[in-house]
């Protein structure tokens, strides 16, 4: 047995909660459904600030959390941060293109110029937030449809839906194990180091592996540390940049086994399943081996066009 769930959405912290909105919005066309400042009471794991948003008609697609101020002043961590990317589908190779001219226009800062990925062969790009987390937009020709969840939006790039994440792991194989056993993913690909190759070197240098549990190739990475960088700490006093994954499951009573499952095989269990105050539907957390957090939910809330316009960031922006 294997938890069966696909993936949903993910958390970030960010350095300026109001400066990342304003950013995914006018760059990724992500709404505001809720908004909470600092000095909240409402979300306990958020009391600096925390905003749902969303590219699609469900209530979040993506929440930012505002770093503390000690994290923001924590000494430099040599380790990278947990993150190493996420993707993002778009319709078309056309809309590739287009969006990569776009985004060069704005000032957006680019972190690879559009090209072929040399693995899969997919036209990519690679750009990065106001807080250096790298996202890349992609089109795969010929991928069966997806759930039709996105609406119009605002932004300079149409999101169709997020294909994968991507996350460091101290031991890759303990890890694809992990993943293998609790969520029945399958591995597609791997490269390692030895030997190394060239197309992947500089950004990979010591090994990656490409996992799926859809028809896709892949929807999670995970990318080895260095030897030297295992025992050290994430940046930002620990908390690096990758707040969750979340992913989604069928129903109430699949999320209750699958807790009953991941607690038996002694998974660290962060937060029992419970109603979600914000959003609807129920959810639990948990961690994975290197100690990332995990959500599986289930029953997201549908919202309408206009939701989260009652608050003033989202007023800020429409008038912008």
């Amino acid at each position: 047995m294997s938890v069966q769930a696909k993936l949903d959405h993910i958390g970030l912290y960010v350095k300026d909660h109001e400066r990342s909105i304003r950013w995914y919005h006018d760059v990724l066309g992500y709404r505001l459904s809720d908004y909470l400042p600092g000095g909240n009471t409402d979300e306990p794991a958020a009391p600096e600030g925390i905003s749902w948003l969303r590219y699609s008609n469900l209530h979040h697609d993506l929440t930012l959390i505002q770093y503390p101020a000690e994290a923001l002043s924590a000494p430099e961590a040599r380790r990278p941060n947990n993150l190493q990317q996420f993707a993002l589908h778009v319709a078309s190779e056309a809309v590739v293109e287009a969006a990569y001219e776009a985004v060069v226009s704005a000032g957006v800062t680019i972190h690879s110029p559009l090209k072929r990925g040399p693995v899969l062969g997919v036209l990519q790009f690679y750009m990065k937030d106001p807080d250096g987390n790298k996202i890349e937009i992609f089109n795969t020709p010929g991928l069966p449809p997806q759930p039709q969840r996105s609406v119009e939006t605002a932004g300079v790039i149409q999101v169709e839906f997020l294909s994968h994440v991507g996350i460091y792991a101290r031991d890759i194989q303990k890890s694809i194990d992990w993943y293998e056993e609790m969520f029945g993913f399958r591995l597609s690909d791997r490269r390692g180091a030895n030997p190394p190759e060239p197309a992947l070197q500089a950004a990979v240098p010591h090994g990656i592996a490409w996992l799926s549990n859809t028809e896709e190739h892949h929807n999670l990475v995970l990318v080895q540390l260095a030897p030297d960088e295992v025992d050290e700490p994430l940046p930002f006093g620990g908390r690096g940049s990758l707040q969750q994954i979340a992913l989604d499951i069928e129903s109430t009573d699949a999320l209750l086994a699958a807790h009953e499952f991941l607690a038996g095989k002694g998974v660290e269990i962060v937060q029992a399943p419970r109603p979600q105050n914000w959003s609807g539907g129920m959810k639990f957390y948990f961690k994975d081996p290197d100690g990332i957090k995990i959500e599986i939910s289930h029953g997201m809330k549908t919202v309408e066009l206009d939701y989260g316009n009652q608050y003033d960031v989202a007023r800020e922006i429409a008038a912008s």
